[in-house]
């Protein structure tokens, strides 16, 4: 049927392929937007454009700079470093705004293979996809330079979501220490990376709440306290700012929800 040949082999790829060229078409064409990418990759460039300078990556702010900023997002760094070797003497925006469309791209192919570990419905797992693929939401994301951090949590916290269901239903080694893998490219890529353990513990739970038992998650635990540890010791060693009482509280978070 109509709707069994649109989940055929590769065309699911290509109906979400179009639909992210199409929606962002126009974004490579775009010019820096002169906010944070002006403090991230103009004042930054000559460091940006030296590939030496990835293992400094690690050691500085998501800012690669002195204003003190708490924020600390190595692999942004990095990934903006690599863009850096493919422009001229001067930033080209076309470049970064191309990765960005590129990773979300990416993203929606991994949410497609994700949905689909979920369920066997794939008709389903397209549409989902198409709906994050173009959704109105992440707009600022793709489209907005500095938003790398986003773009790259969500393709590491997706691809380790992949592996942790696939060591829940082999027990393998292997796929959980990928699953660490990724969990800790998506800490050096955004801090809200730190939630996703509780994300897969919770898939956990309701995939064998008839049959969930502590010890199962201990080795799993372990290997995210590890990352955990070695993300707070290179961010002490980045970062001296803490994020701030005045930004970050309960107050504020209950007043901005509207």
């Amino acid at each position: 049927s109509f709707w069994e040949n649109l989940t055929k082999r590769y065309t699911p790829y290509i109906i979400i392929g179009l639909a992210v060229i199409i929606a962002y078409s126009k974004a490579p064409s775009f010019d820096f937007s002169g906010l944070d990418d002006k403090l991230i990759i103009f004042q930054n460039f000559n460091f940006l454009k030296d590939l030496s300078n990835i293992p400094k990556a690690f050691n500085t702010d998501a800012f690669i700079s002195n204003i003190n900023s708490p924020f600390y997002r190595p692999l942004q760094t990095v990934s903006f470093i690599i863009d850096s070797q493919f422009v001229g003497d001067r930033p080209l925006a076309f470049i970064y705004h191309f990765v960005n469309i590129i990773f979300h791209l990416l993203n929606s192919f991994l949410l497609y293979v994700l949905f689909n570990n979920f369920q066997n419905n794939k008709l389903i797992s397209l549409i989902l996809s198409l709906i994050y693929s173009v959704n109105p939401l992440f707009v600022h994301t793709v489209a907005w330079i500095p938003a790398r951090g986003d773009i790259l949590v969500n393709t590491f916290i997706i691809l380790s979501f992949i592996f942790w269901i696939k060591y829940l239903s082999t027990q393998k080694s292997n796929f959980l220490y990928l699953n660490a893998l990724f969990f800790i490219m998506a800490l050096f890529s955004k801090e809200i990376a730190g939630t996703t353990p509780l994300l897969f513990l919770f898939y956990q739970y309701l995939k064998d709440k008839n049959n969930f038992e502590i010890k199962k998650i201990i080795k799993p635990l372990i290997f995210w306290g590890i990352c955990i540890l070695i993300y707070f010791l290179l961010r002490r060693n980045a970062v001296t700012s803490n994020y701030s009482e005045g930004l970050y509280n309960i107050d504020n978070l209950f007043q901005n929800l509207p």
